[in-house]
């Protein structure tokens, strides 16, 4: 099962992790009602196990403001909610001689100990986003002042050559204005890109493609443009190549078109891994569903055993007042999954919207 476990993708594995956690704590509290005898370890496995839930609750409340904002203390807290969990459970595990219960503490305890590895897996993935969102947009701001600079560069030139010929005019025009398209392009596509980032969509992703794509033909055109026209008038003449300032507007559409490049891969790597982030989301809204259903059916066995035990009040009120205990637990218990499912319904609305 833990081999099986290792292959699920990263969302899979935090809600799996959570709800495995949850049900092997409430199982704990089952069966230590129904097989011990003891009414004062019955009391102090119904404490601990209430305990361990309240850490797995903890940790999945914590878990969602962690990954969004990559704070390092939200990060450390939610760590250490996961860790009070195996300690606890291997804490009960010390007191308690009843094997099938300790079988049950041990699963907790590794299940507690999967629940942080995957939890450290999906931290490492949220750092790797944020980083290649910072290097998107220095990449993009790199690109709108060199495209600046070559605008400032023709139009300077533009002034200079009014005197020339109407050729060398027009052609010193249509560099102006291909180097305006290429910025209006940038900005239309950093606007897409950041469309996509609220979105989260294929189309959008596919309208970032297209744009890239045709700002790097633009810039392509101006290349060759200004390659025709230096191989045409040779050395004798200032081309428009270079200015009084020494600026190679040939190299610097080159450059452009590198950091296109390289800016639509880190973007690119950027989409994969929002794709992956929305899957473990998906994934994660899943277990808890099967979560509610779970703790829905362990009340209702709490319920139906409490009825049975009833008609024992006046002759054992010690065993009653135990069981009265577990199924108290086990409504703090369900409230609190309730509570977890309702926070990550408005975590969503509340990011759809900020979009």
């Amino acid at each position: 099962m833990m081999q099986l476990f290792r292959h699920l993708r990263l969302g899979m594995k935090i809600g799996g992790g959570f709800t495995l956690i949850l049900l092997l704590t409430a199982g704990v509290a089952v069966i230590g009602v129904r097989g011990l005898t003891s009414i004062g370890t019955t009391v102090t496995l119904t404490t601990e196990t209430n305990r361990m839930a309240h850490e797995a609750l903890s940790a999945r409340a914590q878990e969602k403001d962690a990954l969004l904002r990559g704070e390092a203390q939200t990060i450390t807290q939610t760590q250490q909610h996961i860790t009070a969990i195996g300690q606890q459970a291997t804490t009960t595990k010390e007191k308690i001689a009843d094997p099938t219960i300790n079988e049950q503490l041990g699963a907790v305890v590794a299940a507690a100990g999967d629940y942080a590895k995957v939890f450290q897996q999906a931290t490492e993935v949220r750092q790797q986003q944020t980083a290649a969102e910072e290097k998107m947009a220095q990449a993009a701001e790199t690109l709108v002042k060199m495209a600046q600079a070559i605008r400032e560069s023709q139009y300077q030139l533009l002034a200079e050559i009014q005197e020339k010929t109407q050729v060398a005019i027009q052609a010193n025009r249509a560099n102006v204005d291909d180097v305006s398209q290429i910025i209006q392009g940038i900005m239309q596509l950093r606007l897409t890109e950041e469309q996509f980032r609220l979105q989260r969509d294929a189309q959008t992703q596919a309208q970032v493609d297209s744009r890239h794509a045709a700002v790097v033909q633009l810039a392509r055109n101006l290349q060759a443009r200004l390659q025709t026209a230096r191989n045409s008038v040779g050395t004798q003449v200032n081309d428009g190549m270079e200015d009084d300032a020494g600026l190679d507007i040939h190299t610097l559409a080159e450059q452009i078109i590198d950091l296109l490049e390289t800016h639509h891969a880190g973007f690119t790597l950027y989409a994969t891994e929002l794709t992956e982030q929305l899957q473990a989301e998906t994934e994660m809204a899943k277990q808890a569903r099967l979560l509610e259903e779970q703790a829905e059916r362990i009340r209702a066995d709490q319920q139906q055993e409490f009825a049975a035990l009833q008609q024992l009040q006046h002759t054992r009120p010690e065993v009653r007042n135990a069981t009265l205990a577990n199924v108290q637990a086990t409504e703090q218990f369900i409230r609190g999954v309730l509570t977890v499912r309702l926070q990550e319904q408005r975590f969503v609305q509340g990011a759809d919207a900020q979009a």
